[in-house]
């Protein structure tokens, strides 16, 4: 029998093969140091004026992530899935011997561990950039304050990109047009951005990376934070319910 961790070394095998996957992975590090060395001038400005230099460097940034990760966890499930589809891999798994649930979950961590690459990269980067910027531009209001809302931050993006991924496996399961099981939810998470203030986006997980950024940066602190046990919920069911759907949707298809 093949074990869980067997397929997900496989996964990594073939994301290893495709030199796009690294492409995509790190391309958010590096807009974190260019918007972070774009205005250095600026950011000493504001900062002189007492505002906290670490909420000057990344509130754009944090925005622009905030729409980043939530499109990447939905972009990623389908590439994946489609991947499998056109090389019609997932005959060649349904006759290997392997549990029918371990297959999607193991496509669901190698995107958890594409997402938790790629987010703590930024994270690394936009802290690295706040010192050296301390150091070779003379502002060292950032070593007066802390960045510890940003590590909160990151965080919940983590949560939040791995529980709409998770969901979006399930979704190309069952869903193998673009036009159905992908596009109409990046729509729905650009609209999110415009009204995720509204008490009734709680319901909606693709407001939930703009409930964090609202959070993190403009003071809106959500204490019991239900969005990130929405999220883990997701998440949890998605990977439980994984073989169901595989053999529903796919191996009895």
């Amino acid at each position: 029998m093949i074990s869980l961790f067997k397929l997900y070394k496989a996964e990594i095998f073939k994301v290893n093969k495709n030199h796009l996957w690294y492409l995509i992975t790190l391309l958010p590090m590096l807009i974190c140091f260019f918007a972070a060395w774009n205005n250095p001038a600026n950011i000493r400005h504001l900062t002189g004026q007492g505002l906290d230099p670490w909420l000057v460097l990344t509130k754009e940034l944090v925005m622009f992530l905030s729409f980043v990760f939530p499109i990447m966890s939905i972009i990623y499930p389908f590439i994946i899935m489609n991947n499998e589809y056109v090389n019609n891999g997932f005959h060649i798994l349904t006759q290997s011997p392997c549990k029918s649930i371990y297959i999607l979950q193991a496509k669901m961590f190698v995107i958890w561990t594409l997402l938790a690459v790629s987010i703590a990269l930024c994270l690394i980067s936009v802290l690295l950039c706040g010192y050296l910027l301390a150091y070779f531009c003379d502002i060292p209001n950032f070593l007066q304050y802390s960045p510890l809302f940003l590590i909160h931050y990151f965080v919940e993006l983590l949560i939040i990109g791995c529980s709409l991924a998770a969901l979006h496996i399930i979704i190309n399961s069952a869903v193998r047009k673009f036009l159905l099981n992908t596009f109409p939810f990046l729509m729905l998470t650009i609209v999110c951005f415009f009204i995720s203030k509204n008490p009734s986006m709680i319901y909606i997980p693709y407001s939930y990376s703009f409930k964090s950024m609202e959070s993190s940066l403009f003071g809106f602190f959500i204490q019991d934070k239900i969005y990130l046990i929405v999220s883990i919920l997701i998440a949890f069911i998605s990977t439980a319910v994984s073989g169901v759907v595989f053999n529903k949707f796919i191996k009895n298809a």
